[in-house]
């Protein structure tokens, strides 16, 4: 017997003489719960493959006797777990174009991690819409679903408890597990920092020692030990009372996978010990068969091996980019919304390549030049900046917005709040279009003229249409998919806080590119970003295959809490209508 299970074991007894002494709900009721294991970013191609090489043992085993099975649905766009958890929590998403986007109708940047935007984009979706997570818990999401309790989760981290109130750690307390819990996070933590160092010491004899490696360390004992083993703890003690819904994200393998790709080992490493944590939680569930709980795992989006855009433009950032585009752009109308005259431009030209220059150098910077010179470096940008009357880090450029995201970057005109139609923004900037979509590390750029959605590729102009055929030189027309694909373009496209220009760095000439410098990366149209899977149990009989997009599986989802307050309800009604009968 592995310790972890001796561990669990003893658990077991104790858990039987709590049921016994009817320190639970005498009350399980007829209905059904559920818990929702989602492993954030994991295609569902990367899946198989992690199958057969062996990264997920238990999970394999489950499919092959056949007590689960394994659909492929499509999560939609924008393939993002914000846009994917408001979906499937509350049965649509109305306006997530992506991770980080801009509101230029409120003049608000909205970074989902930053203070209370999670919280305001949660209030707008949960607007007269019942969360799938009533009376439940959630784990490690960016909105709560209505879950009674939120651990660790987004929208409620502004709260004066930051989430943590007496009913989230309430489990700790009873639990003799969490002797074994904290003994283990305390060894394994030790164990990867010994293993950390050594890494670190092999590349300093060979010259290749970075910062990154010392986060690399940290990511690995904060997402892969401390939090997976603390949220396997809170979900096995939810099992054990009996609440009805329960979600829990793994974050660590789409953590790793944006810094090493979705098949680098590192990546791959992660699935093993999320394996280990459904095992836990598939065997607390069938410890309390009296609570009929479905467990489900499934992914809300894959990523996508990419390449840093800098890689593929000499080193000049994609903010870059688009600042010597706006300059060298000819600007004609009665508004001219750059000032900068063809003797200006000629005069500055060395100080713009010199910006380009010195971010590159920044960014390129081994230690310990990075922690000599970063400082030194910032400030020569700084005032080149200033000079050319423009901010630092280039988000604003003279009433333009920019905000690179990952593979998708979105750019807006803020002299006005209403989108802008390509017809627009050709009379502001003429050749700026055709100019960006001709650069060999930008593969799609979405907007809509006068006659609707459109999509540039190449500097070619294709009609964003699902009943259109495609033709070849369309990037998209021999996609299978290819209807779903159209309608997620278009409505990614009239989302409001889509930019007026959507650049995506999909089906580039130099390959699938990222903004933000990510070796995997997600959000876009790509097969592997698109297309997840869910496993569920054999009985479940619903059609997940047809799931286009996540508000599908809120249909299915819902039910279940439907389900669940008509019993309550008729309970209720029963016991209400007893007679009382008097001495």
């Amino acid at each position: 017997m592995k310790w972890d299970e001796f561990a669990f074991a003893i658990q077991n007894r104790i858990d039987r003489i709590i049921r016994w002494a009817r320190l639970v709900p005498s009350y399980a009721g007829d209905y059904r719960r559920f818990i929702i294991i989602q492993i954030d970013g994991l295609s569902y191609s990367t899946l198989i493959k992690a199958l057969r090489k062996k990264r997920m043992p238990f999970t394999a085993r489950l499919l092959e006797r056949g007590a689960a099975k394994l659909k492929q649905f499509s999560c939609g766009l924008p393939s993002s777990t914000p846009a994917f958890q408001a979906g499937i929590m509350y049965g649509e998403t109305i306006d997530i174009p992506g991770f980080h986007w801009y509101d230029k109708r409120r003049n608000v940047d909205m970074y989902i991690p930053a203070l209370n935007v999670s919280t305001m984009v949660e209030q707008r979706h949960a607007e007269g819409r019942p969360g799938i997570l009533k009376d439940g818990t959630s784990y490690g999401c960016i909105f709560g679903g209505e879950a009674e309790t939120a651990v660790v989760n987004f929208s409620r981290l502004t709260a004066p408890n930051l989430g943590l109130n007496l009913s989230t750690i309430r489990f700790f307390l009873p639990n003799f597990i969490i002797l074994w819990v904290v003994v283990k996070i305390a060894f394994l933590s030790a164990i990867e920092l010994i293993k950390g160092l050594y890494r670190i010491v092999i590349d300093l004899v060979r010259g290749r020692l970075r910062f990154i490696k010392f986060k690399l360390i940290l990511f690995k004992i904060i997402f892969s030990i401390v939090i997976r083993q603390l949220f396997t703890l809170g979900v096995s003690h939810d099992i054990y009372r009996g609440i009805p819904a329960i979600y829990v994200n793994f974050v660590g393998y789409d953590v790793f996978a944006h810094g090493n790709g979705p098949e680098h080992k590192r990546s791959l490493g992660v699935l093993k010990e999320i394996d280990s944590s459904i095992r836990q939680i598939y065997r607390a569930a069938r410890r309390a068969p009296e609570f009929k709980y479905d467990l489900f795992i499934l992914s809300d989006h894959g990523q996508v091996a990419s390449i840093p855009f800098e890689q593929v433009s000499g080193g000049v950032s994609f903010k870059d980019l688009i600042l010597t585009a706006l300059i060298n752009t000819r600007l004609e109308g009665k508004e001219r919304r750059l000032e900068i005259g063809e003797e200006q431009k000629g005069k500055w030209a060395w100080q713009i390549s010199l910006i380009s220059r010195i971010g590159s150098l920044r960014r390129s910077a081994n230690w310990p030049l990075s922690v000599l010179c970063q400082r030194y470096l910032q400030y020569l940008r700084s005032s080149f900046c200033k000079k050319l009357n423009i901010t630092a880090d280039l988000n604003f450029i003279d009433q333009v917005v920019i905000i690179p995201a990952g593979p998708n970057a979105f750019i807006y005109f803020t002299h006005t709040q209403e989108k802008l139609t390509v017809e627009q923004i050709e009379e502001l900037y003429p050749g700026l279009i055709n100019y960006l979509s001709g650069h060999p590390g930008i593969g799609l750029i979405l907007a809509a003229d006068r006659d609707g959605p459109v999509l540039f590729h190449r500097r070619n102009r294709f009609r964003i249409d699902p009943e259109t055929e495609t033709t070849p030189d369309n990037p998209f027309h021999d996609r299978p998919d290819l209807a779903i694909v159209m309608e997620g373009l278009a409505r990614l496209i009239y989302m409001p806080g889509s930019g007026d220009l959507t650049v995506l760095g999909h089906y580039a000439p130099a390959g699938n590119i990222s903004y933000v410098g990510e070796y995997g990366s997600h959000a876009g149209p790509s097969e592997e970003e698109m297309k997840v899977f869910i496993i569920h149990p054999p009985d479940v009989d619903y059609r997940f295959e047809d799931v286009t997009r996540p508000g599908d599986l809120y249909r299915f989802f819902i039910n279940y809490r439907l389900d669940r307050e008509r019993q309550l309800y008729a309970r209720s009604e029963e016991q209400y209508s007893e007679p009382i009968v008097s001495a």
